[in-house]
């Protein structure tokens, strides 16, 4: 997937930028971070998982 579109309309300086690169990496490098988390453990309290979710937090902690 592209987080920019340097063809529609064609950048004016698209055949000497870096911009499409850089933005890949970085892509990249943001998506092996947060390949590191789940969303379990971006709650502070699992428990309200429950409560938002209506689902077991067992599950949750078997999973971990």
């Amino acid at each position: 997937e592209d987080w920019i579109d340097c063809l529609n309309p064609t950048c004016k300086i698209y055949s000497v930028c870096d911009l499409k690169g850089i933005i890949h990496a970085g892509k990249e490098q943001f998506y092996s971070y947060l390949a590191k988390y789940t969303i379990a453990s971006l709650v502070e309290r699992p428990e309200e998982i429950k409560v938002r979710w209506h689902i077991d937090t067992q599950e949750l902690n078997d999973e971990s």
